[in-house]
């Protein structure tokens, strides 16, 4: 009997993936048990937790179902949240809100400056991990088949 490979790697996959959002929900759980009395906040913390598991999940599901677009997808989900805490983090390490009021002088302009620079960091984030999304839906829309192979 032959094994087809691409069919034994779908099933470990989409195993490994099921295997690692079940251990992360029987961790929440089990942590949950153990901080019932550290309070509410410990408690709904643990709870935001789930949200761990969400992308394993869906991934071992759609992994099994050959859904390889929205597989995709929900990697680049993953890449997009990490992309918006780098688009956060990279400004403040480079100093840029540091470097403002070292500016000389009250000028007039400084004001309506910073307040664009304000801006533009709290939004710039959520515009780059948005453009990041459609540039990956176009790519897996175009590349990525989703389903059965056909066979022709």
């Amino acid at each position: 009997m032959r094994v087809d490979r691409n069919t034994s790697a779908r099933w470990l996959f989409s195993g490994l993936f099921a295997a690692v959002a079940v251990w992360s929900i029987v961790e929440t759980v089990i942590s949950l048990v153990r901080s019932r009395n550290e309070g509410w906040g410990a408690i709904l913390f643990l709870y935001f937790t789930f949200a761990l598991a969400t992308p394993f999940a869906m991934a071992a599901y759609f992994c099994f179902k050959r859904r390889y677009s929205d597989l995709f997808m929900v990697g680049a989900a993953v890449a997009a949240f990490v992309l918006v805490g780098l688009c956060f983090a990279i400004p403040q390490r480079l100093g840029v809100l540091d470097a403002a009021p070292r500016w000389q002088g009250g000028a007039p302009w400084r004001v309506p400056v910073m307040v664009v620079l304000s801006v533009l960091l709290c939004v710039g984030p959520f515009y780059v991990a948005g453009a990041f999304l459609r540039i990956c839906s176009r790519f897996a829309a175009r590349r990525l088949p989703n389903g059965e192979p056909s066979h022709s």
